[in-house]
C-alpha cells in the first residue's frame, strides 16, 4: 500500500506517529500505580505528623489525574508531545512526597525539587499546540529548566541546616548561610522573570497564531489565572517570607488548578485533532477531483 493510498485514511494524511501500544500504556499505569503506593507509604510512615493528610491526597489523586490526561493525549494526537509531557509533568509531581520520608537524602530531594512539576508545565506551554518548542520557545525551555536544576542543587550545596534539625544537609559541600541566601534570592528572582517570560511567550504565540491554534489555547487561557496565581503566590511568599502567600499557593486553588489545567489542555489538544481529522476527510474526498469540477462549486 503506497503513502498516498486513500485506503490508509485520515491518520496516514495528517503523518501521524503510531499511537503508544497497549504494553506502554499498561507500564505507565503500573509504574504510576507503584509511585502512589510508595507516596501513601511515606506519607503513613512519616515523622512529621504536621501535615494536612486531606490536601495531600487530593494531591496525590491530582498526580494521577495528570498522568491519565497525558495518556489521553498521547492516544489521541501520537504525533503531538504534550500528551507524553504531561505523563511526565504527573511523575514529576510525586518527587516532592520524598520529603515525608524520615532520610535525609529523600528529605532533601523531595525538597529541593518540589517545584519540577511546575518546570514541566512551563516546558508544555511553551510547546502547546504544535507539541515542540523552536527558536526562541526552545530557548526559553531550556532556561527553565537550566535555572531549576543549577540554582536547586548549587543552593543545597552551600546551606547547612539548622541545628534544631535531625540531620544534616547530605549534599553540603561549603557551608556558607551568606551565600545560600544570595542563591535562594536570585533563584526566586530568576522563577519570577522567567514565569514572566513564560507569560509573554504563550500570549504572543496566541497573537501571532491561527484560528485553529487560537481555538486549542482557548481552554487553557481561561484557566491559566489560576495557576498564575498559584505559582506567583509561592515564589513571591518565599521571596518576601509570606506565610499568607505561600498559604494561597499551597491551598484549594493550588489543588483546584491541577485538576483544570490538564484538562483545558487536553480539551485543546482534542480541538486540533477533530480540525485535522476533518482535513484529513477533505483531502480524501477531493482524491482525483480536477480544478475544472471545482470551479462551479467555487463559483
Amino acid at each position: 500500500m503506497s503513502a498516498d493510498d486513500p485506503r490508509r485514511g485520515p491518520a496516514a494524511v495528517t503523518g501521524e506517529r503510531p499511537r503508544p501500544s497497549t504494553l506502554v500504556l499498561l507500564l505507565v499505569v503500573a509504574a504510576a500505580t507503584l509511585a502512589g503506593i510508595v507516596a501513601l507509604w511515606l506519607m503513613d510512615t512519616s515523622p512529621w505528623g504536621d501535615f494536612d493528610e486531606v490536601s495531600w491526597l487530593v494531591t496525590l489523586i491530582g498526580r494521577f489525574f495528570t498522568i491519565g490526561v497525558g495518556l489521553v493525549a498521547w492516544r489521541a494526537r501520537p504525533d503531538n508531545r504534550v500528551g507524553p509531557l504531561f505523563v511526565v509533568a504527573g511523575f514529576a509531581g510525586f518527587i516532592p512526597f520524598l520529603s515525608f520520608g524520615g532520610d535525609a537524602l529523600a528529605w532533601t530531594v523531595g525538597d529541593m525539587w518540589v517545584l519540577a512539576g511546575i518546570v514541566v508545565l512551563a516546558h508544555i506551554y511553551l510547546a502547546f499546540p504544535e507539541g515542540r518548542t523552536a527558536g526562541w520557545s526552545r530557548q526559553l525551555a531550556i532556561a527553565v529548566y537550566a535555572w531549576f536544576l543549577v540554582f536547586t542543587v548549587a543552593e543545597r550545596l552551600v546551606r547547612a541546616y539548622t541545628p534544631d534539625w535531625p540531620w544534616t544537609n547530605p549534599l553540603l559541600l561549603w557551608p556558607h548561610e551568606a551565600a545560600a541566601e544570595l542563591v535562594g534570592q536570585a533563584s526566586l528572582l530568576g522563577g519570577l522573570v522567567l514565569a514572566v517570560l513564560v507569560v509573554a511567550t504563550v500570549i504572543e504565540k496566541w497573537r501571532r497564531g491561527t484560528n485553529l491554534a487560537r481555538r486549542a489555547l482557548a481552554p487553557v487561557f481561561w484557566v491559566s489565572p489560576v495557576t498564575l496565581i498559584v505559582v506567583g503566590a509561592w515564589l513571591l511568599g518565599r521571596l518576601v517570607d509570606s506565610e499568607a502567600l505561600t498559604a494561597v499557593a499551597t491551598g484549594p486553588l493550588a489543588q483546584l488548578s491541577a485538576f483544570l489545567l490538564p484538562l483545558a489542555f487536553l480539551i485543546g489538544l482534542l480541538q486540533t485533532r477533530l480540525s485535522h481529522a476533518s482535513v484529513a476527510d477533505l483531502v480524501l474526498e477531493l482524491e482525483g477531483v480536477t480544478t475544472a469540477e471545482l470551479e462551479p462549486a467555487l463559483a
